[in-house]
């Protein structure tokens, strides 16, 4: 499983809401791994996609956020699109996520010698809440959550390619 999410925490309230309803749509063209050889190993590439890819919102645990995941092969991008806002009960910010279990008869290439990800991709305005995460483990120390993540910056109004090498990914 490969996602994208976004989320606020710690942040004032009034803060939080003007934040929130400027929460910026991301574009992505691919997703690959890089190998120490400096290889590409591609995991996803919009204009054909292998994968089927959704969204998933906070509303599963009572929230009122929301995104929408449009491939466009035409153009190569997947577009994420949403806005994060407290979830009422626990009066603190909610998730949305874009997000991919594979597909029927898809696998994923074996990334073991590699040692980076690299994200193709662009945000139309500033946020800093951005993570991507994969794998399925579930670990002890990872509580509610599955797989290993990592935090990222996205670049601004133009594509470019985001690194993040596997070990500035945890499982917490």
């Amino acid at each position: 499983m490969l996602s994208i999410t976004s989320s606020k925490t710690q942040i004032g309230a009034t803060a939080a809401i003007l934040t929130l309803l400027t929460l910026s749509a991301a574009s992505y063209q691919s997703v690959s791994a890089l190998e120490d050889t400096d290889e590409i190993r591609i995991i996803e590439s919009f204009d054909n996609p292998t994968h089927i890819w959704t969204s998933l919102n906070d509303p599963v645990m009572g929230g009122e956020s929301t995104s929408t995941v449009e491939v466009q092969s035409d153009e190569g991008v997947a577009i994420f699109d949403g806005e994060v806002v407290d979830v009422p009960f626990l009066h603190a910010p909610g998730f949305i996520q874009m997000l991919t279990r594979g597909g029927a008869g898809t696998t994923y290439p074996d990334v073991s010698t590699c040692s980076a990800l690299q994200m193709n991709l662009m945000a139309t305005e500033e946020y800093k809440g951005y993570r991507v995460s994969f794998g399925t483990v579930h670990l002890r120390e990872g509580h509610h959550a599955f797989g290993y993540k990592a935090n990222f910056d996205a670049p601004i109004g133009e594509f470019d390619n985001v690194v993040i090498p596997f070990h500035e990914f945890s499982s917490k």
